[in-house]
């Protein structure tokens, strides 16, 4: 059964996960949209709406992944449009963490094909020289994207399951908490959600 939202709860969402959507896209690649839309299929289609649609052509790269890269790329995707979404960023508490995990998840990144992001390709990232190299980038990087897991888990606690609303965000979020998330994020999967209490 459907969830029932009110009109202007709906609305709310609706809106916000499109604005968010737009910003992950802006911020790093346009194959970031369908995936993301590929891994809230389910919870969107509770909402009983038409499809947040982007024209979008998958590269070959893309084509040729397996299950379980796509799956992994997936949860990129979902993390990057919570993070966002949440406004994750300005709530962490060391700034060059901050810095560091905008330069590899943030930063528009030039091919629309995998990794979509500077993880792997640091050395190039724009910026990398204010961090002394690409070796401390990754490392501030991780450390930023363990506390922005940790500060959506806690986001997720917080939310009201026994409401329509809460429920439904609770289940667009948690993709971007979980193992395959933490491990394209290179984080011990200890802090996906459920492991982090």
């Amino acid at each position: 059964m459907p969830f029932r939202l009110s009109e202007e709860e709906d609305q709310q969402l609706v809106s916000e996960l499109a604005a968010a959507l737009e910003q992950v896209v802006d911020q790093s690649c346009m194959e970031m949209s369908p995936l993301w839309l590929a891994a809230t299929q389910r919870a969107r289609a509770e909402l009983a709406r038409t499809e947040m649609a982007m024209p979008f052509e998958p590269s070959r790269r893309y084509l040729a992944l397996g299950r379980p890269s796509r799956s992994k790329y997936r949860s990129l995707a979902v993390f990057r449009h919570a993070v966002i979404w949440k406004q994750v960023l300005p709530k962490l508490s060391d700034s060059r963490q901050r810095e560091a995990l905008k330069v590899v998840y943030f930063t528009p990144f030039p091919d629309n094909v995998p990794p979509y992001a500077w993880s792997k390709a640091a050395a190039k990232a724009p910026g990398v020289k204010g961090f002394g190299g690409p070796r401390l980038l990754k490392a501030l990087a991780r450390s930023g994207a363990e506390e922005a897991v940790l500060t959506l888990c806690e986001e997720m606690d917080a939310l009201d399951q026994q409401q329509v609303l809460g429920e439904l965000v609770f289940r667009l979020l948690k993709p971007a908490v979980t193992t395959t998330a933490c491990d394209v994020l290179k984080l011990e999967r200890s802090q996906s959600y459920g492991m982090t209490k």
